[in-house]
């Protein structure tokens, strides 16, 4: 079984879209080259950028989101864009991006 995370944002106004940009790219760099990380993209749906990370062990998900550029990412965020909680389900093969946004339309906190 995989582990998929779904996470969703929306930069700031006010010139954060570059900073936001920066940190996405680093970060999904950062996931792409953590062991246990089966696929790493980013797109977007509804306005949003998404990210989705499918990850082959809930320890190797942790070490990515605890370290590096995701670390600053996740606490910069509330400074420099509109955040939803994020996303997690487990699938037995890893989702397409249609079916990675469709589950998180889904899943979507209100």
């Amino acid at each position: 079984m995989y582990l998929v995370a779904i996470g969703s944002l929306r930069p700031l106004p006010g010139g954060r879209v570059l900073l936001v940009s920066l940190l996405s790219l680093l970060s999904l760099v950062q996931a792409r080259l953590t062991r246990g990380c089966a696929s790493a993209r980013v797109f977007e749906a509804d306005g949003r950028f998404l990210s989705m990370t499918v990850w082959t062990s809930p320890a190797a998900m942790k070490r990515f989101a605890r370290t590096g550029p995701h670390r600053l990412a996740m606490n910069l965020a509330d400074r420099i864009a509109e955040t939803d909680r994020f996303v997690y389900f487990q699938t037995p093969v890893p989702p397409t991006m249609a079916e990675g946004r469709d589950r998180w339309r889904s899943m979507r906190p209100a």
